[in-house]
């Protein structure tokens, strides 16, 4: 499910973002975050408190540069 509904927001041109927290390696999981996110420098994989926030932060200025268009 969570798969079929990030393909259908990538199919609308939505960017999509995944963060993942303390996942195994290899795991379901870490591969539907990597699938669902736009691409693969926006699905974010985190160990520890620290590597959270950097993704959080990250995340927050990449959506700072983007502008809507018509």
């Amino acid at each position: 499910f969570a798969r079929d509904t990030c393909q259908e927001m990538k199919a609308k041109g939505i960017v999509v973002y995944t963060v993942g927290f303390q996942l195994a390696s290899g795991s379901t999981a870490e591969q539907t975050m990597q699938q669902c996110a736009s691409d693969l420098g926006k699905a974010y994989l985190a160990s520890d408190g620290a590597q959270l926030r950097a993704a959080f932060r990250d995340i927050a200025e990449n959506i700072a540069r983007l502008r809507l268009t018509s």
